[in-house]
């Protein structure tokens, strides 16, 4: 499955493809997605175990969380992580543990490091986790993110200001932001530099949880000059958490990748 932006509709071939891992298969309802309890005086239909993780599959699809985050769990990082970076690491844990305060009080993280060192994953289990206990949120890379504030904009002729209102209608609790050093945006007249601006601020008056990736870390962002001060200002309220080691993307090429 491809990537889904957050706030849209499931295409019919998202559901399809999730009733095709999930209920289809299933022996207990022979892939119906219920199933008939027998009980003392009648019978009832009740929802099967299958649909039931469909169902929570398809919320994170509808957070536009990566197909390839969507079943990564904490408990899949390395020892060797852990051990280089063991209080970041606890952080997170801690942050994980109070997710629900996190999210009403709007405190969020600033996760960095070079590429392959888990931010995205452990931002997206960090989504998954709100979304789990009832909470809405969202996961976006910062080019969907201008992409979406630009469609947006155009076709209802919206403020940026607006957009998480609209969007959310308000009850988006925690925002993912994933590589926001790819943002490309230059100079005040910039659509992009003023809208990305507008919305972070939203954001933090609406007392949303935010919890960003970047490959550099704030200092270096706010050298490259890609977004207003303002949002900077926003990021430096951030818990900054940064990882070190060897990225676990180095594998030893095959001979296709050789020749």
């Amino acid at each position: 499955m491809s990537s889904h932006l957050p706030f849209q509709p499931p295409t019919e071939e998202e559901l399809e493809a999730l009733r095709t891992e999930y209920i289809k298969p299933c022996v207990e309802c022979g892939g119906i997605g219920s199933r008939v309890s027998r009980k003392e005086g009648g019978v009832e239909f009740i929802t099967c175990s299958c649909a039931h993780r469909c169902n929570e599959e398809l919320k994170w699809v509808l957070a536009g969380i990566p197909p390839r985050l969507r079943k990564w769990k904490m408990g899949q990082l390395s020892a060797e992580f852990i051990q280089n970076n063991t209080y970041a690491v606890s952080e997170i844990q801690t942050y994980q543990r109070a997710i629900k305060l996190n999210c009403k009080e709007g405190n969020g993280l600033f996760l960095c490091s070079g590429n392959g060192l888990a931010k995205s994953s452990i931002a997206a289990a960090l989504l998954k986790e709100a979304i789990g206990i009832g909470l809405q949120g969202a996961y976006l890379s910062a080019p969907d993110l201008v992409n979406l504030l630009f469609q947006r904009i155009s076709s209802n002729n919206s403020d940026a200001a607006e957009i998480y209102s609209e969007l959310t209608n308000g009850r988006a609790r925690i925002i993912v932001v994933d590589e926001i050093d790819k943002i490309y945006t230059k100079g005040n007249d910039s659509f992009g530099f003023n809208s990305v601006s507008a919305f972070f601020n939203s954001l933090y008056n609406n007392l949303v949880a935010l919890v960003v990736c970047s490959n550099i870390s704030i200092v270096q962002l706010q050298a490259k000059k890609s977004l207003d001060d303002s949002v900077i200002d926003r990021l430096r309220e951030l818990k900054p958490l940064t990882f070190l080691g060897q990225s676990h993307r180095i594998t030893k090429p095959t001979d296709d990748e050789v020749l």
